[in-house]
């Protein structure tokens, strides 16, 4: 075996190289070594890689004040591991709480019994400090340290019982103690937190959480360039744009796609268009979109005789534009400036402009430019319309 080769082998079996330094000489005089200089280098590697390991395995705790043990207890939330571990140190007891999940930490008493310790949000706050453990706590990764509950804080966007989990999706919000209303998240479709998407959850019961594609008022100016529109913006809670990128990856399964149109007629009147098993394409297609049917829906009582057609059947499969990436299928005309706002534009005579200025500039701006609804008058109902929602509902 080469130099190199053993030195490889031996790192492998978590020798350090400091640790393959020392080794490597040691045999170098072993012509000069007896037996019990052999036992002396094999008791020193031992030690050392002994306690490299327990190393490893307290890093991943922090020593934290242990509060109410016997309330604790009696809950369920810690357990005595005395069958499982028995008499010994505080490292075998982590050891045991780092291979479960759940647990968030681990504590010794005065006679070397490990205790393992889970989340318990109905404890009571601190009260008395259990002088007589001592307790290490796995690190909140992404979150603080609450000692009125005993347990993580987590950040919007992850959960877990060390905030190490990230969010999939909207749904994985909907904890017991979770509080109904929009949030603003990032949410990573394949778990690996590397490309973590910024997006706006509508939770509204315990079974429902849906991420918030598009909101606008007719206020504000949605005639933004292409990045704007692949990664998304936030002007405001009712006035935002979920980016294209996130469209993408997270309709990757299908999901069902709604589009409404709230009236300030009553707070919940609202015409819906729902779209089954909607999908879009990557940044290389346009990002455009497909779905299996499409049919409409109504809530409340939304102003009568008032109708919402079909705006997507006509572009299905159509690029995305903007004002800086011309992708329409009209010659010599960009159809997203002519429009004032970006879409998916088969050519320059779209019936829908979702993304149009509303009533507040009626009277200043081009026809092309308003907003506008297939099957829906809008010099009847433009000044009725309160807001034009997007919403994704996934598996």
């Amino acid at each position: 075996m080469s130099e190199l080769s053993s030195q490889q082998s031996l790192m492998f079996l978590g020798i350090g190289k400091g640790q393959i330094l020392y080794l490597y000489i040691l045999i170098n005089r072993f012509v000069i070594l007896d037996v019990m200089d052999l036992f002396t280098i094999l008791i020193t590697l031992f030690l050392s890689m002994k306690y490299s390991c327990h190393s490893l395995t307290i890093s991943l705790f922090t020593h934290e004040v242990l509060c109410d043990f016997t309330d604790r207890l009696i809950r369920g939330c810690s357990y005595n591991a005395k069958n499982r571990v028995g008499s010994h140190s505080i490292v075998e007891c982590l050891a045991i709480c780092t291979s479960i999940p759940s647990c968030i930490g681990a504590s010794l008493d005065e006679y070397h019994q490990c205790f393992l310790h889970y989340k318990c949000p109905e404890l009571p706050p601190c009260i008395v400090e259990n002088t007589s453990h001592r307790y290490m706590m796995k690190y909140c990764i992404h979150g603080t340290w609450n000692l009125a509950s005993h347990s993580c804080d987590c950040s919007d966007y992850t959960f877990g019982p060390r905030c190490n989990q990230f969010l999939k999706s909207c749904k994985d919000l909907l904890t017991p103690d979770h509080v109904f209303g929009d949030h603003k998240v990032l949410l990573n479709p394949d778990a690996d937190g590397k490309h973590p998407i910024l997006v706006v959850c509508r939770t509204m019961n315990s079974r429902r959480a849906d991420v918030m594609l598009l909101r606008n008022e007719g206020k504000m100016n949605f005639n933004r360039s292409w990045e704007e529109y692949k990664y998304g913006f936030y002007i405001d809670t009712n006035n935002l744009w979920t980016g294209l990128e996130a469209w993408h990856h997270l309709t990757a399964d299908g999901c069902i796609m709604t589009a409404s149109v709230r009236f300030d007629w009553t707070p919940t009147a609202a015409l819906r268009r729902i779209y089954e098993d909607f999908i879009v394409e990557n940044e290389t297609a346009g990002y455009a979109f497909s779905f299996s049917s499409s049919v409409q829906g109504i809530r409340g009582s939304p102003p009568p005789g008032s109708y919402f057609g079909d705006c997507l059947t006509p572009i299905k499969k159509t690029p995305f534009s903007t004002w800086d990436r011309d992708n329409d299928g009209a010659s010599g005309t960009n159809c997203a400036s002519r429009a004032g706002s970006a879409w998916w534009y088969s050519d320059c005579d779209n019936s829908c402009n979702i993304l149009g200025y509303g009533y507040t500039y009626w009277f200043t701006k081009s026809n092309s430019e308003l907003f506008s609804l297939e099957g829906l008058d809008m010099d009847v109902y433009a000044q009725h319309i309160s807001r034009f929602i997007l919403r994704l509902q996934c598996n």
